[in-house]
């Protein structure tokens, strides 16, 4: 099963949502539940200790693949709420506790 990890834009001065930017693929067994699989990708789009994006040794892990990155060579932010994540064509936005269908 593929997600696709989709953050967030804001314009940066009324701070209003200007659309999605498409940041990772990540690929996981399709004999987990749909929850499940938000979790992991959630997990692994982290920046707990290093750089999910710039696969580093901690956060970056191979089931996710990084998407877009930034002309500047920093890694992209850790998933957050009001991101949303794409699975199996239903789109999961990310909440305070858990994922909400959209």
């Amino acid at each position: 099963m593929k997600i696709e990890v989709q953050h967030i834009n804001r314009d940066t001065q009324t701070g209003d949502s200007v659309g999605f930017s498409s940041v990772a693929i990540v690929e996981v067994s399709d004999n987990v539940s749909v929850i499940e699989a938000l979790e992991h990708a959630f997990r692994w789009t982290q920046n707990l200790m290093d750089s999910w994006s710039l696969n580093m040794t901690n956060d970056g892990h191979p089931d996710v693949t990084p998407m877009n990155m930034r002309d500047d060579g920093m890694g992209h932010r850790s998933t957050s709420m009001f991101d949303q994540m794409i699975v199996n064509g239903q789109t999961h936005t990310v909440g305070l506790f858990g994922f909400e269908k959209v």
